[in-house]
């Protein structure tokens, strides 16, 4: 009768208890004589790690990930393409935007909504935007600019981590400002001349800076030399950005899960 012990430490009689099946072992590897089993365990590192330290291992993965995960999804604003409803559908030509206003322009003494308008065939037609003007068929205010704004709240924590992203187009011309100055980041933030690229392709941008605690306004200034004219915000979103901690805590997870990747990975190959 011998002694035997497998990989994880159990002790048993072979010839009264045998060992159990490992089904993730090969058959060397199920028993191992308890002489062998201290040196098996000093070079197969985590593989031999108790089940106590697996699960402790397993659980800092886990909330590692979660966390990161729940840092991208918690506390971002709402804000809306041009021309949608508050379900984010693109309304019919006419309707007035509920998200979007005319705050200054050729003829204009008090804000007023902005009108869905016309969309001709040489306009970039996004399925998740509408275009938007001061009437629906877009042809007020010939070489004078109007400002369209949207307004979003953002508390003290969001206002320092945050990023707003989006794509636009004008016909003609024009710009972007946020809370009335030149926003802070990447992108395309103004449109020059009078040229059909303005307006049949989207033009991306980011915005990392210059938000405030509060109400924030993002407006585009538009300008229209003739023709039809128009405006389109499209892909307009808010993404805060995980803090330093939270990006050190999914390191440590990701760690942890490697370690625990390999374990298994010399389980099954053994």
């Amino acid at each position: 009768m011998s002694t035997y012990s497998s990989w994880d430490g159990r002790v048993c009689l072979q010839a009264i208890h045998p060992p159990p099946q490992d089904k993730g072992l090969s058959r060397s590897n199920r028993f191992v004589p308890l002489a062998l089993t201290h040196h098996r365990r000093r070079f197969q590192g985590i593989r031999w790690m108790k089940p106590a330290t697996r699960t402790w291992f397993s659980c800092v993965a886990a909330a590692a990930i979660s966390a990161l995960l729940t840092a991208g999804q918690a506390g971002a604003a709402t804000v809306f393409n041009t021309g949608v409803s508050a379900s984010n559908v693109p309304l019919a030509v006419g309707s007035a935007d509920p998200h979007w206003t005319v705050i200054s322009g050729p003829g204009v003494t008090t804000p007023f909504s902005a009108i869905v308008s016309t969309t001709i065939s040489a306009y970039v037609d996004p399925t998740d935007s509408a275009w938007i003007w001061t009437n629906a068929a877009g042809s007020s205010g010939r070489n004078n600019p109007y400002t369209f704004r949207t307004t979003f709240t953002l508390s003290a924590a969001e206002a320092s981590s945050i990023t707003l992203s989006g794509a636009w187009a004008v016909d003609n011309f024009g710009s972007i400002t946020l809370n009335g100055a030149n926003p802070v980041g990447s992108g395309t933030f103004a449109l020059a001349g009078s040229v059909i690229q303005n307006f049949n392709q989207l033009y991306a941008f980011s915005i990392t800076g210059g938000f405030v605690a509060g109400d924030n306004t993002l407006d585009f200034s538009a300008t229209d030399t003739g023709g039809a004219a128009g405006l389109l915000v499209s892909r307009l979103t808010v993404s805060p950005i995980p803090e330093a901690s939270t990006l050190s805590m999914f390191a440590v997870g990701a760690a942890c899960a490697l370690l625990l990747s390999r374990r298994r990975i010399r389980q099954y190959a053994a």
